[in-house]
């Protein structure tokens, strides 16, 4: 099964992009489809003048250890107007609309989950960084809704951000454009214990996590309905369900200081 997938994680406004290819398998099913790891880095930012670059005299670098893991040091710089704002995703992204997509691998179908069920399943562990940092963490999977004739679109995204530990039924709408974009948060993994062990220099232990997204979908529409009840229904064009996006990073005020975290075992369950 083939997706294509783009990161819109933030409004496209506010961001500009830089890409890059781990060269690690991103496993569907367990299955290695073809698909690579890749990283999206951006910044929140009105200037466009500058793009977020990659290597370790840049915002951030990355490497792959012996078992396959992907190491991230994330060490930003530069603040813009609306302050030290990031993000930075570790996944399986779509590189259209990104300035330098040479180092990124295309997709050549979009493949509806309409009425399938779609789990995001993996780990990640913190191996040094400031608390606040680390609580900045989100998991976020992206869709897009269309109609029959592609001609209406709604995206919705969903945060599962480990600053705050809320169950999915206390999330709240962020981000949103009555058009067409939803942003939804909540969080139900942030753990101190694991985060913060031994003091922001010790690695945490791994956090494994399987992120059921249909509920989150089906969560993002109620709220939808709930901020504009006079929208005719179905709020969400549904005769068309692609999964844009399925990644894992830090987003958000993370540019004040060094955060290195570790991923691993990157899998969508669909069926």
């Amino acid at each position: 099964m083939l997706f294509v997938l783009v990161n819109l994680t933030a409004p496209p406004a506010m961001a500009v992009r830089s890409c890059v290819n781990t060269g690690v398998p991103f496993l569907i099913n367990g299955q290695d489809v073809g698909y690579d790891v890749e990283i999206i880095l951006s910044n929140y930012s009105l200037d466009y003048d500058y793009i977020p670059q990659f290597g370790e005299e840049g915002e951030a670098h990355w490497t792959v250890l012996d078992d396959g893991t992907i190491r991230v040091f994330f060490h930003p710089e530069n603040c813009y107007d609306t302050g030290c704002q990031y993000y930075l995703y570790v996944g399986l992204h779509d590189p259209i609309g990104i300035q330098d997509n040479r180092s990124c691998s295309g997709y050549d179908g979009q493949g509806s989950v309409k009425g399938k069920q779609v789990n995001f399943t993996g780990a990640f562990r913190f191996v040094a960084g400031e608390e606040r940092n680390r609580k900045s963490f989100f998991i976020t999977p992206a869709y897009t809704y269309e109609d029959a004739a592609h001609k209406v679109k709604r995206v919705c995204a969903f945060n599962n951000y480990g600053g705050v530990n809320k169950a999915l039924d206390q999330a709240y709408m962020d981000h949103s454009e009555r058009d067409w974009w939803h942003n939804i948060y909540w969080g139900t993994w942030y753990d101190p214990v694991k985060m913060f062990p031994d003091g922001v220099q010790v690695p945490g232990a791994w956090v494994y996590f399987n992120e059921d997204l249909n509920k989150s979908s089906a969560r993002a529409e109620a709220l939808a309905r709930e901020k504009w009840p006079n929208e005719a229904p179905p709020h969400f064009k549904t005769d068309k369900v692609v999964l844009m996006q399925a990644g894992i990073g830090p987003e958000y005020k993370v540019g004040e200081g060094l955060l290195v975290f570790d991923v691993k075992n990157l899998n969508l369950d669909v069926r």
